[in-house]
């Protein structure tokens, strides 16, 4: 995790985690530009967050970086980030077949 922190997502290039990268690539989530109090702007694909499909240790890295990403995104005096959750097309109720 200490280098994933480090090295960004080039590290996970490196060490083939794909699970992570899958997590990138489907874009669950993503910064955004700035708020009107220039808190960095995370937006959260709810529909795209299927917890059977992922490992859970993916999750956990993809969390870290995603937080880590909008960190270096704050400016003086800004301590905090804005979450929006997308819940475009979400729902829980499962299909029956």
């Amino acid at each position: 995790m200490e280098e994933l922190v480090r090295k960004g997502e080039k590290s996970a290039i490196e060490n083939k985690e794909e699970g992570f990268m899958k997590q990138i690539r489907l874009g669950k989530s993503f910064f955004y530009g700035v708020d009107v109090h220039e808190r960095p702007i995370c937006i959260v694909r709810v529909r795209l967050h299927r917890s059977g499909d992922q490992d859970q240790k993916d999750i956990e890295k993809f969390t870290v970086w995603e937080m880590e990403t909008g960190r270096l995104m704050l400016k003086d005096k800004v301590d905090t980030a804005c979450v929006l959750f997308d819940m475009t097309d979400f729902s829980v109720i499962k299909t029956l077949k």
